[in-house]
């Protein structure tokens, strides 16, 4: 919050600036004083510090309106923190070309503090969460237009799809999602990775994962009921093989 309150400062002083150089210009235009040098670098300045107010503006509402759809979120509200975080992608939008101008970091602070990935990842999980699925999936599936090998993302994709029941477009994912290898793996990695196989109907490798992930952390009550699954496919699998 600190940062957004030094970018709102930052603004008001260039748009003080930005007025008391144009006041100066035209008292001098209009007394005759003027001096044509003067006058050039009072518009070229001016001009600057409105291109600098135009990008501090975008970047304070924009992590303004990330940040509240945090706060929502926390206090269980998760129509409004759709809402805000819309907004702050249709000020990604707005931005334009500037916003790769604004993604930069500028002596270690971006000015958009919240990545793109970031704020459609929350947007998918709130869909998620209110079981609209559909635009959970469209937004999962914008972050892996950006990165075709976002884990986070992929494993959202073929969530979607396997709780739409679209189990051919579930598993093409869940497949695509067990070639990719992570440098930091914690229990939703394996969870994620156990519920892969498990859609692929390979439940050793499912039973493998899902007890793995138990015992990083994982919620016991969700990996056991797939966990038994697992065991039950198995030994229907072997009877009928008898």
């Amino acid at each position: 919050m600190k940062y957004i309150i030094i970018l709102v400062v930052c603004f008001f002083i260039f748009l003080i600036t930005s007025l008391i150089l144009v006041y100066k210009t035209y008292k001098e235009v209009k007394t005759n004083k003027s001096n044509k040098r003067i006058i050039g670098f009072n518009i070229i300045l001016v001009s600057l510090l409105i291109f600098i107010m135009c990008i501090l503006f975008f970047s304070s509402t924009y992590n303004y309106s990330y940040q509240k759809s945090t706060v929502l979120i926390d206090q269980g509200k998760y129509r409004e923190a759709i809402d805000f975080a819309e907004k702050a992608l249709a000020i990604r939008d707005k931005a334009g070309k500037l916003s790769k101008l604004l993604d930069k970091t500028y002596f270690g602070v971006p000015l958009f503090f919240y990545s793109e990935r970031l704020v459609r990842m929350t947007l998918a999980n709130n869909y998620k969460r209110l079981k609209e699925y559909q635009k959970a999936n469209n937004e999962y599936l914008a972050i892996v237009s950006i990165n075709s090998n976002d884990f986070d993302a992929i494993a959202g994709v073929a969530e979607c799809y396997f709780l739409m029941r679209n189990m051919d477009m579930a598993k093409h994912y869940y497949q695509k999602l067990i070639t990719i290898q992570l440098d930091i793996k914690d229990y939703a990695y394996y969870f994620e990775m156990g519920r892969a196989y498990f859609v692929l109907e390979d439940y050793e490798n499912a039973i493998r994962y899902l007890i793995k992930s138990r015992e990083l952390g994982m919620e016991k009550e969700m990996v056991n009921r797939l966990l038994e699954i697992c065991y039950k496919k198995i030994n229907h699998n072997e009877r009928n093989k008898q």
